[in-house]
């Protein structure tokens, strides 16, 4: 566990706000990296955040449900729905820097 992990399950006493947090953390930069060669460089691309979202999170699911054996089910809960809120953020990221008008240097 991080400092800032430990910190968040001192602090409030709940593993599930600890996992929900490494989730979204961890999946915000996979989600982007993963997310940018798939893209279209047209407007269009953000009808495509949910659908690229829930395969991140799909694709990242049976390792969360490994890494949380022997926890509890709410753990698991909570790290599955930190993966996805990290998920869409990392796509919408993504998509912006996709869109954009002016190119990236």
């Amino acid at each position: 566990m991080t400092t800032l992990g430990s910190w968040i399950a001192r602090t409030t006493g709940s593993a599930g706000l600890n996992a929900f947090c490494f989730g979204s953390v961890a999946t915000i930069v996979f989600a982007l990296v993963a997310a940018l060669p798939t893209l279209p460089r047209r407007t269009g691309a953000g009808r495509r955040l949910p659908i690229t979202a829930a395969f991140i999170a799909l694709l990242m699911a049976p390792g969360i449900a490994l890494q949380s054996t022997g926890t509890s089910l709410a753990v698991f809960a909570a790290w599955m729905g930190g993966t996805v809120v990290g998920a869409l953020g990392g796509v919408a990221v993504a998509i912006a820097l996709v869109t954009r008008r002016r190119p990236l240097r």
